[in-house]
């Protein structure tokens, strides 16, 4: 494939950004003054601070004469989600057509936005129509898939072909008869070079026909080429499976799983892709039930991916090019597509999604309208000041837990943000809440979707929130697919608890180490818990020994430890804002632990003939007995057959017994407690054995079968 020769450029990575000019913001997120409806609120914070976790798709289109990706950034996108058509690209195989998309990827850089390039179309000198199915498929959409784009907005293809695999597929990636090893290794390398670090392999093969017409093994092959070509045009770049419209058919990703385990020809372990993209769109709760779903096939198949979720949005049925819509199954207002993103966004992070695309930037060609800023005057939706507020403080925790529903209240906790604990709440329910948070400081801050922040006062250790009801009642059978609208309770501690473990005495005797720390917390919302870690030396390997389950509201545990030996500790603590505690480099105390002592067991016994537990002058010792002593596990210490023992061992702690067998005779075990010490220690033990007085003896039944 021929290349262009094109100008160097500074290579930019994921984490990379060039940031647009302060005019350019402000540009972004004040709107002209003659364009603002009634719904747009103050501006928020700037997004500036915010880490590339979202995107959207398609900013890269300009609409009312002006390019929308400056709107898009200052919304806290740091990514643009883009087909590449190959039909584009190369239109024969011997012409290249790089300039479109040079053009693309130049300005989206300037404007501060990474592109995730998706790969598909194949063009017509391309197609293997040997392994391409044209007949005409039924495909009647499941009611989940109601929601989303339609199929003339989907598809950019020509005609059928473009959706068949390419000619030459199962040869070697690098073999110039496969045409589509040779377009994704040009097409990495020159835009390698620009920037563009991530390649998604084609879109949605398993929704019917509307993208794909390959067989599942045809699609596991192409991506195990693309992979292929992709890491040797660009080690460095990350390769996406397909987006999964998913509800199309909910097994199609493990067929391809199973594919390139066994029919593919991939052989690198991560089994040629290094994160799961999805799709999924209205519905809110679907997102962590079928994410943990999809993660939990790969996991068994292949090993754990990521999941990015590169497609999600609500369409609306109050906005339409013909006005509101009638049939408003799985669509939402404009209003309830707000709370879709924030809810979207909490539910997905929580899931361990690692990136969030929206659907879309704006309308333009679209019969639905998804986006986040109107085409006709790029007036801004209520969708993108909840996709501001999400990006602008729904980031840098060290945790995130939930979802959690209790009372018709949904929970998902952005533990030591940049502001502190972030709780982002809302209403599942068609009724109004006042809901009672817990309150670790005197004071909150409130943010409402729209990002108008203001400060709540605590009362009796609780925030008290009114939380509006649940109105997008608009799924099968009037199911809720979006909560009421969401707020963001902000307890804003960002300082660290300090601790400190008091010494040990030294040496220690006994294998229970009884520790205790004091904390201080200038922060304010209050200690939570701690996390001991042991090791048997000063400079590690720590292990783990103790966490929330055993110190939560404590200061104090007791670690067992496994051997005699010198032990050395460290803690940290968390406060209730999430914060942690650096860990020390080194120990904080240490200490010598015996875990023996030195016994002398003197052993008596006699034949105890009446019974009464003591010995009388008529009663003998015994003869021929056997005394046992056995430590706590089990194990035999020493024995005699002697009637009078006296015997001096050094012995691990715990629970001993002595035992006695004399025929015809019976004792119980007699049990004592040896603890750790440096000085020695006497038990003396009398056993008396009882004669025995009769004898009863249970048949044995046998059954034949």
């Amino acid at each position: 494939m021929n290349t262009n020769v094109t100008a160097p450029w500074v290579v930019r990575r994921i984490a990379q950004h060039i940031m647009p000019g302060l005019l350019l913001v402000a540009l972004a997120v004040m709107p002209p003054a003659e364009r603002a409806r009634a719904d747009t609120p103050p501006p928020l914070l700037t997004s500036s601070a915010t880490a590339p976790l979202m995107g959207t798709s398609y900013a890269n289109y300009a609409t009312a004469g002006q390019d929308v990706a400056p709107l898009a950034y200052a919304a806290g996108s740091r990514w643009d989600r883009v087909d590449f058509n190959w039909q584009v690209l190369q239109p024969s195989q011997t012409t290249v057509n790089w300039t479109p998309y040079d053009d693309l990827v130049t300005r989206q850089s300037a404007y501060g936005l990474d592109v995730i390039g998706i790969l598909l179309w194949t063009p017509s000198w391309a197609v293997d129509t040997s392994r391409c199915s044209l007949v005409a498929q039924e495909s009647i959409l499941p009611a989940q898939l109601l929601g989303r784009p339609s199929l003339l907005e989907s598809s950019e293809a020509t005609d059928e072909t473009s959706k068949c695999p390419p000619r030459g597929l199962y040869l070697p990636w690098d073999d110039p008869g496969n045409v589509w090893g040779a377009f994704v290794y040009e097409t990495v390398s020159h835009y390698s070079a620009l920037g563009v670090g991530v390649w998604e392999i084609w879109n949605e093969p398993d929704m019917y026909t509307w993208f794909w017409r390959g067989s599942v093994n045809d699609y596991a092959r192409l991506l195990t080429v693309g992979y292929q070509a992709a890491k040797a045009a660009d080690p460095e770049a990350v390769v996406l499976f397909a987006g999964l419209a998913y509800w199309a058919n909910p097994s199609y990703y493990v067929a391809v799983l199973d594919a390139l385990t066994t029919v593919s020809g991939c052989t690198v372990p991560n089994y040629c892709f290094d994160a799961m993209s999805l799709h999924l769109y209205s519905n809110v709760y679907q997102i962590g039930p079928v994410a943990a779903e999809i993660q939990a096939n790969v996991v068994a198949r292949v090993g754990a991916h990521p999941i990015w979720l590169t497609e999600t949005g609500a369409p609306l049925w109050d906005e339409s090019p013909s006005g509101p819509l009638a049939d408003r199954l799985n669509l939402v207002t404009a209003f309830e597509a707000g709370s879709y993103v924030i809810q979207a966004f909490a539910e997905s992070r929580a899931v361990g999604i690692e990136r969030f695309i929206f659907f879309r930037t704006h309308d333009a060609d679209m019969s639905q309208y998804f986006g986040l800023i109107r085409s006709d005057d790029l007036t801004l939706r209520p969708a993108y000041w909840a996709f501001k507020a999400a990006a602008t403080y729904l980031y840098g925790e060290n945790q995130i837990t939930g979802p959690f529903t209790s009372s018709g209240v949904r929970r998902v906790t952005f533990w030591g943000t940049p502001r502190g604990r972030i709780d982002v709440l809302w209403n599942t329910t068609s009724s109004a809440i006042s809901y009672g948070h817990p309150a670790y400081l005197p004071e909150a801050t409130l943010v409402t979707q729209e990002g108008l922040a203001s400060s709540v006062p605590a009362s009796e250790g609780r925030f008290t929130i009114s939380l509006a009801p649940a109105t997008a009642n608009t799924g099968v059978d009037g199911a809720i697919l979006v909560g009421g609208p969401p707020v963001l309770l902000i307890q804003n501690d960002t300082t660290s608890p300090t601790s400190a473990l008091r010494p040990l005495p030294d040496p220690h005797y006994g294998a229970a180490v009884g520790l205790r720390w004091d904390v201080s917390d200038p922060g304010g919302t209050g200690y939570w818990y701690a996390e001991v870690e042991r090791a048997n030396a000063s400079d590690g390997f720590w292990n783990l020994v103790a966490g929330l389950g055993q110190t939560r509201g404590t200061t104090a545990y007791t670690d067992t430890v496994p051997l005699a030996g010198r032990w050395y500790y460290r803690t940290r603590v968390r406060d209730n804002a999430g914060n942690w505690e650096d860990w020390s480099a080194s120990a904080e105390t240490q200490t010598t632990v015996w875990v023996t002592r030195t016994v002398t067991l003197s052993v008596t016994t006699f034949l105890d003939v009446n019974a009464n537990g003591n010995w009388d002058a008529d009663e003998t010792a015994p003869t021929t007995p056997v005394i046992v002593w056995r430590d706590g596990a089990g194990d035999t210490v020493a024995f005699t057959t002697t009637s009078s023992w006296q015997i001096t061992r050094t012995v691990t702690e715990g629970q001993h017994s002595v035992s006695v067998r004399v025929p015809d005779y019976i004792a119980a075990p007699q049990a004592f407690q040896v603890a750790a010490g440096p000085d020695p220690t006497t038990f003396a033990l009398q056993l008396g054995l009882r004669p025995v007085i009769g004898r009863s003896y249970l048949p044995l039944v046998g059954r034949q079968y």
